[in-house]
């Protein structure tokens, strides 16, 4: 059975951007939460021919190839108070839902995003195990792809962990609240 595999609304365009949606769904169990799905991915820029393209999500979704997980309100408003109190604010609600998601998720599933903030509060929630860069995520499915322009950073292994490395300082430094 595939490895189930949360994408951030991030993940999901540059995937389509990229044209690598359809190896990514092939060899992972993939799942979006319901806020990323319904609200945050609607258009990516084809990187060909430079146009606007809209992301119609509905044939994979009947296909039963990528399925949608809703966090009850609990779970979302936990990793927000979490939020608020070891990195000073709130961030998107895709992140948060997504986030929640794979805390309470008995399944094991891995969370990707190219979203610093997502990936320290990650790190803060002791998840880091629970997350995958992009770019480790596509060369798991065969696809080398260099991550190292500025326009793409945030996509790579590097920063992905330089994230994840803020995230546990900031977890030691609010220990004692």
């Amino acid at each position: 059975m595939a490895r189930l595999v949360l994408l951030d609304a991030d993940v999901v365009i540059r995937a389509f951007e990229l044209g690598i949606w359809d190896k990514l769904v092939a060899k992972y169990e993939v799942v979006l939460a319901r806020i990323v799905c319904e609200h945050d991915v609607k258009f990516y820029d084809d990187q060909v021919t430079m146009m606007r393209k809209g992301i119609d999500l509905k044939p994979y979704l009947a296909a039963g190839r990528v399925s949608v997980v809703d966090a009850p309100l609990e779970w979302t408003a936990e990793v927000e108070k979490t939020c608020r109190e070891r990195l000073g604010g709130l961030h998107g609600q895709g992140e948060l839902e997504s986030i929640a998601i794979v805390k309470n998720e008995a399944r094991d599933v891995l969370f990707c995003s190219a979203d610093g903030f997502a990936i320290q509060l990650m790190a803060v929630l002791r998840l880091a195990d629970k997350a995958i860069s992009f770019e480790r995520l596509l060369r798991s499915v065969g696809l080398s792809r260099s991550f190292a322009s500025s326009g793409d950073l945030q996509y790579s292994e590097g920063k992905f962990k330089y994230w994840l490395r803020r995230g546990s300082v900031r977890l030691a430094e609010t220990e004692n609240l």
